[in-house]
């Protein structure tokens, strides 16, 4: 059973990219890429001090690896379809201060993973509040819905190879993706609404003029 929900969170995790590449592409999405510099770094730490944990296995943290990949390559399309000038603002600066400091601490004490592992976790969420912070005082769907939809899917799969492995590493990376991405996804969804879905179906347009559905 593991390995079908394995195989579900990657399966997740590409459809994520085949829709929001074309966002980003055309123009639909505008995303900071400072934000997802930060995200980059602070899931490539996540993965580097996962991997050297005792007992780690790709699998059982599924959620984890592909979330990390699937950042890269989306940081990849913003710098070479999108802006390339990067501006942080405070709350962006205070997460990569606080990333640098925990590569600095992990470089000095190299056998404390888990001081590293569970420092980006708390970084994450601090990112995902600023990206919730950022739809409530825009008031609208500011971001793609069903990336963030695809996010919780994969992050909902990859949560049962984590139980069923008992890796509280695991465990709690899927605990923080599913309540991080379902918030994000509810605000999203319950503002597009109230604007009559123009997000939603520029979405979806995209996606049909980009695969040519018809």
């Amino acid at each position: 059973m593991a390995q079908f929900f394995v195989w579900a969170c990657a399966i997740c995790m590409v459809a994520k990219l085949l829709w929001y590449i074309p966002q980003i592409v055309t123009g639909s999405v505008k995303p900071a890429p400072a934000t997802w510099i930060i995200g980059c770094l602070m899931m490539g730490i996540g993965v580097a001090s996962y991997s050297l944990t005792p007992g780690a296995t790709v699998w059982s943290n599924i959620t984890l690896y592909t979330s990390s990949a699937e950042i890269t390559i989306v940081l990849l399309t913003l710098f070479l379809f999108q802006r390339r000038s990067v501006q942080f603002d405070y709350l962006q600066q205070f997460c990569l201060g606080v990333t640098i400091l925990v590569l600095c601490y992990w470089y000095f004490n190299q056998h404390q993973t888990g001081v590293a592992y569970w420092s980006t976790q708390c970084l994450l969420i601090v990112a995902y509040i600023a990206t919730i912070g950022k739809a409530l005082e825009l008031q609208k769907a500011f971001d793609s819905i069903g990336n963030w939809a695809f996010t919780l899917a994969a992050s909902v799969a990859g949560s049962v190879p984590a139980l069923i492995s008992m890796d509280p590493q695991s465990i709690g990376n899927s605990i923080r993706a599913i309540v991080a991405s379902g918030v994000t996804v509810w605000i999203l969804i319950h503002f597009d609404r109230k604007q009559g879905w123009k997000r939603w179906r520029s979405e979806l347009e995209v996606l049909c003029q980009w695969y040519k559905f018809w």
